[in-house]
């Protein structure tokens, strides 16, 4: 089974940042693990890109939803979704 996840980046220059938007389009409803990766192609190193992350939001429906850091590279979403 695939999931549907989209992403949108936006370059922010002036702070040296960026803006990733990264939506679900059909979450678990009992909640989503969201990772970042800890290694990139060609080497061997275990990285910490989560030190980059200066701010985490989630939303359900324009709704936040809660957000908790796991370990290092893994965060767990809770949704309550309403039909």
């Amino acid at each position: 089974m695939t999931e549907a996840v989209l992403y949108q980046i936006q370059a922010i220059p002036e702070k040296r940042l960026f803006e990733v938007k990264c939506t679900i389009l059909n979450p678990d409803p009992a909640g989503q693990k969201v990772l970042l990766p800890v290694w990139i192609p060609g080497s061997y190193l275990v990285r910490d890109f989560a030190r980059f992350i200066m701010r985490l939001q989630a939303y359900c429906q324009e709704k936040p939803v809660y957000s908790q850091m796991l370990d290092k590279n893994t965060y767990f979403l809770r949704f309550r979704i309403l039909i």
